[in-house]
């Protein structure tokens, strides 16, 4: 491939989440890479598959529970239709409930929202010495937390301190610790960091919706819609969906 797509923008791209721009230019590198073409047909036929296996699931539940119906039925009982019809209803409440989940449940939207963020520094040449690059270079291998144990040590009077809190954040979130990104975030955030300020602000609402805290974490995305800031329509979306009623429903998040 000519430019290196993660996992979530091939995902985002097939959500239909992407901005328009970056959809119109990443529709065009697939006509032109068959390398991508190739990653985003393997991307569609997975979700295919995942589908295929959710509803044969659902469709063994719904059969045990028709079963157990039939068992308990009486020959003289009047309502074996009406039994009948619960269980299809029941089929196809499941079916939409397993989208409803996949949706609206706090836990997926995080996952889909979510992506690490660039690189903006250059990890190449002989620079051990600099322990902010040599975080760098642990986090573009996605080896989070030693990237994270490196991040740590640098001091706060140190030039790259905001810069190392925030990829702290980001390795902290992406290694399943959102409280200490949480921290990370909110020390970039108070710092009045203008070059990580918006993403500060947009990752933070992630960490807090995935730490439990969704009146806080909406508070952070009207700011970002409010302001367009960085991920502004994306933010719009999960307002969307943490507003919805269907998250009502038990169990969904």
């Amino acid at each position: 491939m000519a430019r290196q797509y993660t996992f979530d923008q091939i995902e985002d791209y097939l959500d239909g989440n992407l901005p328009e721009g970056e959809r119109l230019d990443f529709e065009r590198e697939i006509e032109s890479d068959a390398e991508l073409k190739n990653e985003v047909s393997r991307h569609i036929q997975a979700r295919k598959l995942n589908e295929f296996h959710a509803r044969q699931q659902l469709k063994e539940k719904v059969k045990n529970i028709y079963d157990q119906v039939k068992a308990e039925e009486s020959p003289s009982a009047g309502f074996s239709m009406m039994k009948i019809a619960a269980v299809i209803a029941l089929f196809i409440l499941a079916g939409g409930y397993f989208y409803v989940y996949q949706t609206y449940s706090s836990g997926k939207m995080v996952e889909n929202a979510f992506e690490p963020y660039p690189n903006r520094y250059g990890t190449m040449g002989d620079q051990l010495e600099d322990t902010f690059i040599q975080g760098m270079k642990y986090y573009d291998m996605e080896n989070y937390q030693k990237a994270i144990d490196i991040f740590r040590e640098i001091p706060e009077s140190d030039p790259q301190y905001v810069p190392a809190q925030f990829y702290l954040g980001v390795s902290c979130f992406s290694g399943d610790e959102p409280a200490s990104s949480i921290t990370a975030f909110q020390t970039v955030i108070a710092q009045d960091s203008k070059l990580y300020n918006e993403a500060a602000t947009w990752y933070l609402s992630l960490a807090l919706l995935e730490n439990g805290d969704e009146d806080k974490a909406k508070e952070y995305l009207r700011e970002i819609v409010n302001n367009d800031e960085y991920r502004a329509d994306k933010a719009q979306k999960l307002l969307r969906k943490l507003d919805s009623p269907l998250r009502y429903l038990p169990g969904v998040d």
